[in-house]
């Protein structure tokens, strides 16, 4: 009578581990490097989101709105969305860029003003990463906004 062993040996199931463990020295960087695009991306997304929102806001509300990018040592950079109050501007809300991940940067400081017609003065602004990927944001004059990215 023949017996059969059911299963795997110890051999067999080293050369799998060190098989997985050559593809994942290959799959975490890019994984990484992957995860910093898609976060610059998300990041963009929001920014042309609340620059968009800002715009209607102006003209449905007939006040003037404002975003004010904030530069910050240490990547806390933040903006502030404004709307026109008595004379001056009120914030109704501030977003950090650090909740797109740790490694997003404004390069330099920006005020942009929305008219009560939705016009804007014009701008680019421009973010980074850790990886040297950059995504600029255009605004025209009327508004609309012109997204680039150059990913590394």
């Amino acid at each position: 009578m023949i017996k059969y062993q059911k299963g795997f040996s110890l051999i067999e199931l080293i050369i799998v581990i060190g098989i997985i463990a050559i593809l994942a020295t290959f799959a975490v960087p890019a994984f990484l490097k992957y995860t910093a695009n898609a976060n610059l991306k998300s990041a963009t997304r929001e920014i042309t989101s609340d620059i968009l929102n800002q715009k209607e806001k102006a003209i449905s509300e007939n006040l003037k709105q404002r975003i004010i990018f904030t530069v910050v040592a240490g990547s806390n950079d933040s903006y502030e969305l404004k709307k026109e109050s008595g004379g001056g501007y009120v914030t109704t809300q501030t977003k950090t860029l650090a909740s797109f991940g740790s490694n997003i940067d404004i390069t330099a400081g920006y005020t942009m003003t929305f008219q009560t017609r939705g016009t804007a003065n014009l701008g680019t602004i421009t973010l980074n990463n850790n990886r040297g990927s950059t995504a600029t944001i255009k605004v025209n004059m009327t508004g609309r906004t012109y997204v680039t990215f150059s990913m590394q």
